[in-house]
């Protein structure tokens, strides 16, 4: 499991980046696998800078979305994902 606490995801190099209305898609030319983003994995995306925490990126969904119950799972599966999949 990530420290939520003091995991600080950033984004690897040389990823495409292109909004697509509220989503977006993230091509790794490594790979070339194309990932879609909805709005909420993409505030995650564009938060995984090595500036915040799981707990802070958590904050800042809560502060941008309307929330029912806990998040926190959420955030490390879509982190996890990321990771699996290259893409931090």
């Amino acid at each position: 499991m990530l420290d939520f606490h003091t995991c600080r995801p950033r984004r690897k190099e040389g990823l495409v980046q292109r909004k697509l209305g509220e989503d977006a898609i993230v091509y790794n030319p490594e790979t070339r696998k194309t990932h879609v983003l909805n709005k909420t994995s993409l505030l995650i995306w564009n938060l995984c800078t090595g500036d915040f925490s799981l707990e802070m990126i958590e904050k800042e969904i809560k502060s941008h979305f309307v929330v029912d119950g806990d998040i926190k799972k959420d955030v490390e599966e879509t982190i996890a994902s990321f990771s699996t999949e290259g893409l931090v």
